[in-house]
């Protein structure tokens, strides 16, 4: 799957760099998953500045969880 999210103008992206997205995907791709950026786009106009990430699905991440010792 691939994500595509506009954001306030924020610079720094590189192909390849890894991002996590929350509170925006559904679940069960809401906290557990890992993006690689595929693409940006900056748009500047009299108003705003907006980034546009494009981003592929690469991982998932492990859950958190601890184990219980067991005597």
């Amino acid at each position: 799957p691939q994500i595509s999210i506009k954001l306030q103008g924020l610079d720094g992206f590189k192909f390849g760099n890894l991002f996590t997205v929350e509170n925006v995907l559904p679940s069960p791709y809401n906290e557990s998953n890992v993006f690689m950026v595929t693409g940006y786009r900056h748009t500047i106009d009299s108003s705003a500045w907006t980034t546009e990430l494009q981003g592929q699905l690469i991982a998932s991440k492990q859950p958190h969880f601890r184990a219980e010792r067991q005597d």
